[in-house]
């Protein structure tokens, strides 16, 4: 054995930054395409789409949306064309049409600045509305402050909206009598009035009346009535008189627990009018105690009710508040974590107090009481920010609909939803274009097609090893029992014959390999059947926890031991090889064994890599190449090309390993300078190459799809020859008909021995001795595995019985 070191040659490799032609990237909801060095052109793939310029002059073109597009909905805007659903979130907007689907425009494709193209990736959408035109009056905020921006749906293009003189727009109301959008603004101690009729903005005058209100778009709220603005907040009640705005001043009257006439508190959280024309106001106050007012707005009188909290003495604080036509109130308040609905039979008013768990009873769990509660469509919509970091199924819109209780979150079928982004530890390609994605934290599988749509299935017990099958079905650790199992959208269904601790798995021909540490063993499955068992022969196999399979078909492991170890173990002679690797040093924490063409194998820790060609071996590690740090996962190409993925979001990728000079190449995906600057990619765990020749990756809840002329495919191990006697046998043997009602004939070249009949769960049905006719007539219809031994040799054959 030689170990060859790279030292003498630190000064000697290539490095060189790899171009990308084109970078995918799935958000929560959204596909988003950038093509680097397009911004301000026209390409084909941009027709029709929403597109917008990222900070190194890359083309961004958002290409599809799915569904919701983040768990977190902070309110709904006013939809004064058609009854779309436009909510706001922490990502951007998510529109969901009359008809079902979904637009997303993400707040990455917000302008930043009033001038078109300026981008700064800080936009956060907080308001606005929807014009009768159909375009929306988007209100986000910067790094420099709030800015308004008009979108067009049709043309998929924005329109700044320029507030002279440091002015900051924050709230935005729709006036259905003057076909205009009233827009109140501020400066550092100033607030002014604004209208927009579609096409221009227009100062109306300084408000000098309410010049010392708060009415920043957290605190305050902003409704049009009958030629009335009625501006609420922690302030109280402010009414300023539109009637005649052409000729300023306008009149404003303030409301609050010392005027006269005033209101019972001093904070307005919100406010709508009934079809009497009264005014309700959720109400608290300093002293947290509260109520729900009904204010007559001729009379200037209020009614007061109050509802008792579990705080004796306090009454409840209301917040969000929204009625219907027949003055139904749904509110939310301080003490109570749910929902809140008053009714009244008479004057006398009916508490009706939804808990969470009242909630999921009904079929519609959320996870923290609502932001917000609107009345849109005839129908009540609760708005909730969910902030949880587990995966859960709760609702982030829950809508009630004449008493029927309905809702929207990210996780409706289709949709990209984020416990579809989380903490992904593996990934494998099919050969379809598909890419698997493994999540052991919150023990989920999800598979992407070619045609990126998407299915997931939530398995107890995921363990950390998987493998596809040449089924192009996922094998994985998992379920109540630990066991090995297949996932066949929409089941998991039990393939384990022996306990099996499956630390590792790999594709080896068309065989899944198992290694169990423990039992120090590697099981060889086909078909879903077990059919050859290596047995390995020393001990040093119990603390070594990955392993790869070579172009010979020899199982080649790794561990730390005052250095690393590497064992080969030859599957024809059944014999173990140890190689001293101490001199090497440490490669940090170790990750992973994966095989390379030719025989050659890699060894990954997360400070390094050791390659093994002919049983020489090359060292590349952190002090050597400093990009070699914080390692989490490799793969490597038909072209012996590696690709080596690092904390720092970048992949490292080494070509001509046994070189002198090996060539080393970085692609940046994360940060400012990377081709993906307008996303974030932080601790990113794996990676992967499709069978399209592209690479993928996640981060943030973000999945990379890396697409270059110049990638290869990934390399799966093809032994010209496996030591197992059963390969032999498969073409000698046919089976009809299939499907069957049961009888069965075996056509065979060979004198059959003995057939074994398996369900596809692993259960032995029965067994038929010198017999080439097999009758499963009294069988349940269903998918069945027929294991056929002729001598020494044994094929495998699926039937499926009707």
């Amino acid at each position: 054995m030689k170990i060859k070191l790279l030292t003498f040659a630190l000064l000697c490799y290539t490095l060189a930054n790899a171009q990308i032609t084109k970078a995918e990237t799935f958000l929560i909801g959204t596909k988003v395409s950038f093509y680097p060095n397009q911004c301000g052109n026209a390409i084909p793939e941009a027709t029709g789409k929403l597109t917008f310029c990222d900070g190194q002059n890359n083309l961004g073109v958002v290409e599809r949306s799915y569904g919701l597009n983040n768990r977190g909905v902070t309110r709904m805007f006013p939809n004064h064309f058609n009854s779309d659903e436009v909510y706001a979130t922490e990502k951007g907007l998510s529109i969901r049409n009359e008809n079902g689907t979904w637009e997303n425009i993400p707040n990455i494709a917000v302008p930043s600045f009033n001038t078109q193209g300026d981008w700064t990736n800080l936009a956060s959408i907080q308001n606005g509305l929807v014009l009768p035109d159909g375009r929306i009056m988007i209100r986000s905020i910067t790094g420099l402050g709030p800015i308004v921006h008009v979108y067009d749906r049709t043309l998929k293009t924005f329109e700044p909206l320029s507030f002279p003189n440091n002015r900051f727009p924050q709230l935005v109301v729709y006036d259905e009598d003057r076909n205009l959008t009233w827009i109140i603004a501020f400066d550092s101690s100033n607030r002014f009035l604004f209208t927009y009729d579609g096409t221009n903005l227009n100062l109306v005058e300084q408000l000098t009346d309410i010049q010392n209100v708060d009415v920043t778009i957290s605190l305050a709220t902003l409704i049009y009535h009958d030629d009335y603005l009625y501006l609420a907040g922690f302030d109280g009640l402010h009414k300023i008189d539109v009637s005649n705005y052409t000729q300023p001043p306008l009149a404003v009257t303030s409301y609050d627990s010392t005027t006269t006439p005033g209101l019972p508190f001093d904070q307005v959280s919100g406010l709508q009018f009934d079809a009497n024309d009264d005014l309700w106001l959720s109400q608290g106050s300093v002293n947290s105690d509260g109520g729900i007012v009904k204010f007559n707005i001729t009379s200037e009188t209020y009614d007061l009710y109050q509802l008792e909290s579990i705080i004796p003495g306090i009454n409840e604080a209301f917040q969000s508040i929204a009625l219907d036509e027949n003055s139904v109130i749904w509110t939310t308040s301080s003490y109570f974590s749910g929902i809140i609905e008053l009714k009244f039979v008479g004057n006398t008013p009916q508490w009706n107090l939804q808990s969470p768990t009242d909630l999921e009873a009904l079929g519609v769990p959320m996870t923290y009481t609502p932001n917000n509660i609107y009345f849109r469509n005839n129908k009540f919509y609760f708005t909730t920010n969910d902030f949880s970091s587990g995966s859960n199924s709760n609702f982030e819109v829950v809508i009630n609909n004449d008493g029927v209780w309905s809702g929207r979150n990210d996780n409706e079928l289709g949709n990209l939803s984020e416990r579809m982004h989380s903490r992904f530890h593996n990934s494998m390609p099919d050969a379809n274009g598909g890419v698997w994605w493994f999540n052991t934290d919150d023990e989920i599988v999800v598979y992407r097609d070619v045609n990126d749509n998407h299915q997931s299935i939530l398995i107890e017990n995921l363990g950390n090893a998987s493998a596809i099958d040449d089924d192009e079905q996922a094998i994985i650790k998992g379920g109540p029992l630990y066991e090995i199992q297949k996932v066949d959208f929409p089941n998991v269904n039990t393939i384990q014959v022996n306990s099996n601790e499956a630390n590792d798995m790999k594709r080896v021909l068309d065989q899944v390999w198992i290694y169990s540490r423990g039992d120090k063993k590697i099981e060889a499955y086909k078909d879903d059947v077990l059919i050859h068992t290596y047995n390995l022969d020393e001990d040093w196999y119990l603390s070594a926890y990955h392993f790869a399979v070579d172009d010979n078909g020899d199982a080649w492991f790794v561990r730390n031991n005052s250095g690393i170890e590497i064992k080969k173990f030859d599957t024809s002679a059944q014999a173990s090889t140890t190689y001293d690797m101490s001199s090497v040093g440490s490669l940090g924490a170790l990750r992973k064994v994966v095989a390379a063409p030719n025989g050659s194998v890699w060894f990954l820790g997360n400070s390094g890599a050791v390659y093994q060609e002919n049983e020489t071996f090359y060292s590349f590690l952190f002090e050597d190449y400093p990009n070699l740090f914080g390692i989490q996962d490799m793969v490597v190409d038909v072209n012996g090309k590696a690709y080596l993925l690092n904390d720092s979001s970048t992949i490292i990728s080494i070509e001509n390993p046994s070189d002198v000079n090996p060539t080393l190449s970085n692609i940046h995906i994360g940060g400012n300078n990377s081709i993906l600057p307008a996303l974030e990619h932080f601790l990113p765990r794996t990676i992967t190459i499709d069978s399209e020749g592209n690479i993928w990756t996640h981060a943030s809840q973000n999945a990379f799809k890396l697409i270059d002329g110049d990638f290869a495919i990934e390399y799966i191990p093809q032994p010209e020859i496996l030591n197992i006697s059963e390969n032999s046998l498969n073409a000698e043997i046919n089976v009809f008909p299939n499907p069957s009602n049961g009888l069965i004939t075996i056509n065979s070249t060979v004198p059959i021995d003995k057939v074994e009949v398996y369900s596809v769960l692993g259960e032995l049905i029965m067994v038929i001795e010198n017999s080439n006719t097999l009758k499963l007539q009294n069988q349940s219809t269903g998918m069945y595995i027929l294991k056929i031994t002729s001598s020494d040799r044994v094929a495998h054959k699926k039937i499926l019985v009707r």
